[in-house]
């Protein structure tokens, strides 16, 4: 609420509110998703099947896949909003996917956004053999990992990110757009806790208001950098700030 987030949809059941421990390390930080917790145990609702009808857009993921009960509730929400675009987050978290919850989430995507270090295990999740000999950039990867989405689904949006160093998309059309992203002062840099779903937000805002994208990602970016300048996943940005 002191976010200004709708909490109407927010579901209380008998388990244990969920918990992600964080721990921060030199090369950023590592989750460890508490299981069976709430969030494992969410419920298909009128209200969210009415909320699916309405939506424009349902960002998901394979995190909410992991457990029966949410994973099937998933799928119904994704039923409900046929009409809206399916924006998948791969995310992927130890102990909470498979090769089956990788391909079914890419399968019913229009946009598909990962990181650089999950293109060679979605590459494998999808059957597509990798000579891990060849040295490739991830541009070359994302465009491997493109090519085959395309073959497998049909047309989709690959948003591939770098971090500090940037994220790529690739188009129905098949044009490639990058952004460098923005370089933060390490002095500056509180953690990078909440970043990729900071860029996630503003790619959809972007995309949503028809901006190119190219300015999809220059906005995703600034949105993860600023999360990173702050303690914790969630901080409060406005206009003023952007």
């Amino acid at each position: 609420r002191e976010a200004g987030i709708d909490t109407a949809l927010i579901q209380q059941n008998s388990f244990d509110t969920g918990l992600v421990p964080v721990r921060l390390i030199p090369a950023g930080h590592t989750f460890e998703i508490l299981p069976n917790r709430a969030y494992d145990h969410i419920v298909f609702s009128d209200e969210a099947k009415k909320a699916a009808e309405l939506a424009p857009l349902i960002y998901y993921g394979t995190l909410a896949q992991r457990n029966e009960q949410s994973s099937d509730t998933l799928n119904k929400v994704l039923e409900a909003g046929s009409e809206a675009i399916k924006f998948c987050d791969v995310n992927l978290r130890k102990d909470c996917f498979t090769d089956k919850s990788i391909t079914e989430s890419i399968r019913r995507a229009d946009i598909v956004k990962l990181n650089d270090e999950e293109i060679s295990v979605v590459l494998q999740a999808l059957g597509v053999s990798i000579n891990s000999t060849t040295e490739r950039t991830p541009a070359e990867m994302g465009n491997d990992l493109f090519d085959n989405i395309s073959k497998l689904f049909g047309s989709k949006i690959v948003v591939i990110t770098q971090g500090s160093r940037g994220a790529f998309a690739f188009s129905h059309d098949r044009s490639i757009s990058f952004h460098h992203g923005f370089q933060i002062p390490t002095n500056l840099v509180a953690d990078t806790i909440g970043s990729g779903d900071a860029f996630s937000a503003g790619f959809i805002k972007a995309y949503l208001d028809k901006r190119s994208m190219y300015e999809c990602l220059e906005l995703a970016n600034k949105m993860g950098a600023l999360v990173a300048c702050e303690r914790g996943a969630i901080c409060r940005i406005d206009s003023a700030r952007s």
